[in-house]
């Protein structure tokens, strides 16, 4: 699922009410999922009708085998069954035989964004380390990197067992902060594309 896709608390009571007859559920599970299903299919199919019939198919299916289906993993079922179906599109000769190999560049364009927005994250993340005051960068990296529980850094550093708590705990505040401004950011930019 896209980045900027709302949130639910748990696909799995959204799956039970939905085995309960909920059309509240269904309705729900519909408006998370079906604009990134629809542009997955599109990406590879480059047809909107039979995007949006695929995806109305989808759907249907959930609804028709509500009470069938051991779905585990919401988005991973409804992902594959999106392949399934683009891929049954393209053996019925509706396109040409060269869009499957479109399917596998989606793929790919995704898991190369994803590794991008981490190594990016990553690179913040170290800036912010850089950042912080000396004896507390210090102090954190044996900590987090070195893995020095707080006792061994106040051996090794002659300092109070306390004052090695408040450093981390300093440190971790102020990299939470940059990180969430940066997140914050990135969100907005995302929102506004």
């Amino acid at each position: 699922m896209s980045e900027n896709s709302p949130a639910i608390p748990s696909y799995f009571f959204l799956l039970q009410r939905l085995k309960e007859n909920d059309h509240e559920a269904f309705e729900e599970i519909y408006n998370v999922f079906w604009e990134d299903l629809y542009v997955y299919a599109y990406n590879v199919l480059n047809d909107q009708d039979a995007c949006n019939d695929i995806i109305q198919d989808i759907f249907i299916d959930l609804w028709e085998r509500r009470h069938e289906t051991d779905i585990r993993n919401l988005a991973a079922y409804l992902h594959r069954a999106v392949r399934f179906q683009c891929l049954k599109h393209i053996r019925s000769g509706k396109i040409a035989k060269g869009y499957l190999q479109k399917m596998d560049q989606v793929r790919t364009t995704n898991q190369t964004e994803e590794i991008i927005h981490f190594e990016e994250l990553h690179a913040i993340l170290d800036g912010s380390i850089e950042q912080l005051p000396g004896k507390c960068k210090e102090i954190f990296q044996l900590s987090r990197f070195h893995h020095l529980s707080h006792q061994e850094i106040a051996d090794k550093l002659g300092l109070s067992l306390q004052t090695v708590k408040n450093q981390v705990s300093k440190a971790c505040q102020q990299l939470r902060s940059s990180v969430d401004n940066v997140i914050s950011i990135l969100l907005a930019v995302t929102v506004i594309l």
